[in-house]
């Protein structure tokens, strides 16, 4: 803390919390990253590798991002006249995010899904953006650095995604050389096309608040936390403890409100091209298999949760365990004796649905991530077991959680060793696969509009 300057600071402490679990180190990172000279491109690549890797942390991350985007403000030097409510279009808005790939990865697929019920079902103009933090960290900046993935196909160009039976016109800008030009041109677009709101989903690229400087900016992470925005309204599909509740609060603005939807969002699932067997897959027969599914299980797996684990494993000689998902950097943790046998990859699966007819239940490590693919093990009939207060919890309802990992042990024996108690599980399983998903998307877009449009109008 004495001796290095603050990018040495940033790129050692960057190395030190993946390999460690500490709050202290994570706190240091935070501070020393507010500290830094950073413009805005620099800096959110920075803080889009803390929200994986820094848990918590809302007000140093607010502060982040609002330093971001004062720095694009200075760079592009914008100045559009503020439009009023009443000069705008009533039934056109803007959709920006920060990736928008194929429909197999569940974030596009809900931006898309939401896209899909305005202009189809409700009969609004879309637009949409796309706005990564795609660009390279310095290399003494960030240890093993991650990226926001983007389509080359729509790379600094026009851009037509087809959805169902809809087609959606859009702009993908990545965080290069010319950036600051698109950027511009973005701005100088929205203000011109003139929606009644523009819908930031999930961007972590802090340009993207510049919006709320001439209309109004609503900001909806698709999950259960506050979203990292200085948009006007906050939109929430749900609310964490206490203690976290509050920070929210003093970190909002005058300018800012939260909306919390009262409509539960839905997991739109696919359905499966096929029901595959455990021969196909690779899997034991007479093993209770169960699924641990994410896109960053590097990040998920952690010595604690492998614990947990191997306590299942000390308790049960019936289970196993069956990773979805890329499994670089999680194999490390399964060399001692107990995991032989007992630990199966299946790497990314393009038909989940189908893969899960072959397993007996989805476990949920400590993260706020997992909401989509839980949703959707409920939906192929698989229970869940997971920890309150995260996105999975907010999709399976009560009675798939557990209060604390030793509760997790408990439960998880009692469903691999207990028929009645496992069929109980199955059954509230059942009951969720039995809502109308398009009903609930409709219903829960209509909220939002209602929303939306009382807290521009003053009525909430």
């Amino acid at each position: 803390m004495t001796q290095f300057e603050i990018n040495d600071m940033i790129y050692v402490l960057s190395m030190i919390i993946q390999y460690m679990d500490v709050k202290d180190f994570q706190e240091d990172l935070m501070e020393n990253i507010l500290r830094g000279d950073f413009e805005g491109y620099t800096g959110s690549v920075l803080f889009y590798h803390t929200l994986p890797y820094i848990k918590g942390e809302y007000r140093r991350k607010r502060l982040l991002y609002k330093k971001n985007m004062i720095s694009f403000g200075n760079m592009l030097d914008i100045n559009y006249p503020y439009i009023s409510l009443e000069q705008r279009e009533k039934k056109r808005i803007v959709i920006v995010t920060g990736q928008l790939l194929g429909v197999n990865h569940s974030p596009t697929e809900i931006v898309l899904n939401i896209a899909y019920v305005l202009q189809k079902h409700l009969r609004w103009e879309v637009l949409l953006f796309v706005c990564p933090c795609n660009r390279k960290p310095p290399e003494d900046l960030w240890y093993d650095p991650i990226y926001e993935n983007s389509l080359k196909k729509f790379s600094d160009r026009p851009m037509k995604m087809e959805f169902k039976d809809a087609v959606f016109q859009g702009y993908q800008i990545d965080m290069g050389d010319t950036s600051l030009k698109e950027y511009g041109m973005m701005l100088s677009l929205i203000h011109a096309w003139n929606p009644y709101f523009v819908l930031d989903m999930s961007t972590t690229n802090a340009v993207a608040g510049l919006i709320g400087k001439f209309t109004t900016l609503v900001s909806f992470p698709m999950s259960i936390e506050c979203p990292i925005s200085e948009a006007e309204i906050l939109l929430r599909i749900g609310q964490m403890d206490e203690e976290m509740e509050k920070e929210y609060t003093e970190m909002m603005g005058e300018h800012q409100k939260q909306l919390i939807l009262e409509e539960e969002f839905p997991v739109i699932s696919k359905t499966s091209r096929k029901d595959y067997t455990r021969e196909e897959l690779g899997l034991p027969e007479e093993k209770f298999l169960i699924a641990i599914v994410g896109n960053r299980l590097d990040l998920d797996v952690t010595e604690e949760f492998v614990q947990i684990m191997k306590k299942i494993l000390t308790k049960t000689s019936k289970a196993s365990f069956v990773f979805i998902g890329k499994k670089k950097g999680i194999e490390k943790h399964f060399t001692d004796e107990i995991f032989a046998g007992n630990v199966y990859y299946l790497g990314y699966c393009s038909d989940l649905m189908g893969t899960y007819k072959a397993l007996d239940l989805y476990l949920n490590p400590k993260r706020m991530g997992g909401g989509y693919s839980g949703g959707m093990a409920l939906r192929a009939g698989v229970p869940v077991v997971t920890l309150p207060e995260c996105d999975v919890a907010y999709n399976c309802g009560e009675e798939m959680i557990v209060q604390n990992y030793e509760e997790m042990i408990d439960d998880v024996c009692f469903c691999v060793d207990d028929k009645d108690f496992y069929e109980k599980k199955r059954e509230c399983a059942g009951k969720y696969g039995k809502k109308n998903e398009d009903e609930q998307l409709l219903q829960c877009v209509e909220e939002i509009l209602e929303g939306v449009t009382s807290v521009m109008e003053g009525k909430l």
